[in-house]
């Protein structure tokens, strides 16, 4: 699913030689509170169906990123890039993180490569602190978070 919306996308990545899924955190949820207000405009609103468009997006996104890597590499796995610039506590969708953790961590066994996040906001930290003992270690060994600090990243796990 190459987005003609350049904040949400998949490519394949020459260096780790994977396919990868890009996502600019903020403008995703931007669009998915967008597609709340419209959906609240109708009668028949449902937080699942909601909840719904979004997952399944993702998922386009994560088999478009593999398919990438079987076509160059042979292997089905992939990474993911999340940019949390602007993110605040108000555009976190507890329940939606929870279902989308939960269908992906079933869909995708083990095809997770790495999984980065970028420009990540301070109370990142201690939402990512309360969830970690619940993440599989395995998992846990996946994830990187990038904080910027000036010109210099500092990478921790």
């Amino acid at each position: 699913m190459n987005s003609s919306n350049s904040s949400f996308y998949s490519s394949f990545d020459e260096t780790a030689q994977l396919g990868c899924v890009h996502m600019v955190g903020k403008t995703f949820m931007d669009f998915m509170n967008e597609i709340r207000k419209q959906e609240k405009k109708n009668a028949t609103f449902n937080i699942n169906t909601f909840h719904n468009i979004g997952i399944n997006m993702i998922i386009n996104l994560i088999n478009d990123a593999i398919r990438l890597s079987k076509e160059h590499e042979k292997q089905p796995h992939f990474s993911v890039s999340v940019d949390l610039k602007g993110i605040a506590v108000r555009h976190i969708d507890h329940q939606f993180f929870v279902k989308i953790t939960n269908t992906l961590k079933h869909i995708f066994v083990d095809c997770l490569d790495k999984c980065y996040f970028h420009n990540c906001p301070t109370i990142f930290d201690k939402a990512y602190g309360l969830i970690m003992p619940l993440i599989d270690p395995l998992t846990r060994e996946k994830i990187i978070i990038i904080k910027n600090t000036g010109s210099r990243s500092i990478e921790s796990v």
